[in-house]
Order: structure tokens, then C-alpha cells, then sequence
């Protein structure tokens, strides 16, 4: 009876090119959600210190049209 030998998942899916189209696939889908996560937080992050800024009141002198 012949023994059979316990391989990687890497050794036997090594040299499967669609195997590493769908890796490649995964990794792109991975770090394109790092990226959108990473600008999601960084506006909102932005968003939420400018909401919170006080308000500002300007006042200017009296405004008189066609005098002059």
C-alpha cells in the first residue's frame, strides 16, 4: 500500500495561472478597501473638526451705496 504525502496548498495550486489571477484578484480587492477605508477616516476625520470649529461673526462698518 503506497503512503500518500501530505503537501502545501502552495506546492499543489503553485502552478495554476487562475489560481494566481484570483490571489492577485483578492489582493487588489484587499488594498483598494485599505485605501477607501484609509480616506473614509481621514474626511470624516476632517469633516467632524470643522463642524465642531465655533462660529464666526464678522462685523463691518455701516454700508452706504452711491454716496460719494
Amino acid at each position: 500500500m503506497e503512503r500518500r504525502k501530505i503537501r502545501a496548498r502552495e506546492e499543489i495550486s503553485h502552478d495554476s495561472p487562475s489560481v494566481r489571477r484570483w490571489k492577485l484578484a483578492a489582493r487588489a480587492t484587499m488594498g483598494a478597501a485599505l485605501v477607501y477605508s484609509a480616506l473614509q477616516y481621514y474626511f470624516i476625520t476632517v469633516f467632524m473638526e470643522i463642524d465642531s470649529l465655533p462660529g464666526v461673526t464678522i462685523f463691518t462698518g455701516p454700508i452706504t451705496v452711491g454716496v460719494g
